[in-house]
């Protein structure tokens, strides 16, 4: 009979499995990321003629990971301007915070926005827009966003 039985041995095996099992933690998961579609047409996305923001994309999210991107399409009509932001409240406490803002020309553009820091444990991300100058519309979309780790 070998050696394979003594406690040694068995004391080294496991404490080799615990070294590969934390290793193994450490690696993220092997997930296949989706493969998502959007609205590619202006007349199909959300319209915005206000001049105050209005939220027109909102998501409720637990923190899993630190950091959060997102990608966004949106635009202006022909002679008209506007602006977009991103808001984040905390749930527990209602407080929130702009953490990005940007502008919007005539035409569609997708822009990958972040990542953004994301502190709490329960958050509501909501995408604001308002029209700032002409009579045309605004029109925007969330496309796509994700977690992070840092």
């Amino acid at each position: 009979m070998g050696l394979t039985n003594l406690p040694s041995n068995l004391l080294d095996q496991i404490t080799q499995l615990r070294a590969e099992l934390a290793e193994l933690r450490k690696r993220p998961a092997a997930v296949p990321p989706p493969v998502r579609f959007s609205p590619v047409r202006a007349q199909d996305l959300p319209v915005v003629t206000a001049a105050e923001f209005e939220t027109v994309w909102a998501a409720r999210l637990t923190v899993l990971c630190p950091l959060l991107t997102l990608d966004t399409l949106d635009g202006c009509e022909a002679g008209t301007s506007g602006e977009g932001q991103i808001l984040i409240t905390d749930e527990s406490t209602g407080q929130g915070a702009v953490v990005a803002s940007w502008t919007c020309a005539p035409g569609l553009v997708r822009t990958s926005r972040g990542p953004y820091a994301l502190t709490g444990t329960r958050l509501v991300v909501a995408v604001r827009y308002r029209r700032t100058s002409g009579t045309g519309s605004v029109r925007a979309a969330v496309t796509d966003s994700a977690q992070q780790r840092g």
